[in-house]
């Protein structure tokens, strides 16, 4: 969370927050008055719990509601139609969505440090060993990329792009060691498959609406959620690996 979140949140709900100060004031005060009892403490400490946890909620609402998108297209032969129609589904439900065409990675990172972006769409091919795919058959490790992702504190960083077979075992090992656990959700699409578009704008709807990628992930596809879950007919979206 940034501070702008919290800043936008105060701004759309001061009154709320006022009457939520007020009572949590009354209610400490009645508390110390009636002899600090155990389970008045716990109502209170319980009455904070889930009030904090709901404001959380509401901040990332309205973080998702205003968050704007990069979509990259990286390398020198990037798919200009799929970057250009993956950035027309993000137009569909965030304010303001930008295209960039990236020849290395550097210039990705200049973008995304100057540009006050919150997700991050990107189309890059990835070579045998793991890494990015540069202009001119140059490569660049994922760990500065994710490093700045962490520094802009994005909501989401998703890879729409197919991952070969014999690649996959390199890209995740790769991935795996530039994360760090919890700094963001991520999507590693493996195929994007006939109904990628329809899923990625079911998605983002979700998305939009407030809902965390991961709850709307499994959303989208229950089956995702492990040995067990609900198997629809329809196996709607991508191939895909999400790391939460």
């Amino acid at each position: 969370m940034r501070i702008s979140d919290l800043k936008s949140w105060i701004w759309e709900n001061d009154l709320e927050i006022v009457v939520f100060l007020a009572f949590s004031a009354w209610f400490l005060f009645d508390w110390n008055r009636n002899g600090r009892g155990f389970l008045n403490l716990t109502i209170v400490l319980g009455f904070i719990v889930i009030s904090l946890l709901y404001f959380g909620s509401q901040i990332y609402k309205i973080a998702a509601r205003d968050a704007k998108v990069l979509v990259c297209g990286l390398g020198d032969n990037p798919p200009v139609e799929e970057v250009e129609g993956d950035a027309g589904i993000y137009r569909r439900h965030f304010p303001v969505v930008e295209v960039l065409k990236a020849p290395k990675l550097a210039d990705l990172l200049a973008t995304l440090s100057s540009g006050d972006f919150r997700i991050l769409h990107i189309l890059s091919e990835f070579a045998d060993d793991g890494r990015l795919v540069e202009a001119q058959g140059t490569r660049a490790d994922v760990a500065p990329l994710f490093e700045r992702c962490r520094t802009e504190k994005l909501l989401f960083v998703y890879f729409g792009w197919n991952i070969p077979d014999d690649y996959r075992d390199a890209v995740f090992e790769r991935t795996h060691a530039a994360r760090i656990s919890h700094d963001f959700p991520l999507v590693l699409t493996i195929d994007r498959g006939a109904g990628f578009g329809l899923f990625l704008d079911n998605l983002l709807r979700e998305i939009s609406n407030g809902n965390k990628l991961g709850n709307a992930w499994l959303k989208l596809r229950p089956q995702d959620a492990g040995p067990g879950a609900p198997q629809p007919a329809d196996d709607p979206g991508p191939q895909a690996v999400v790391a939460l």
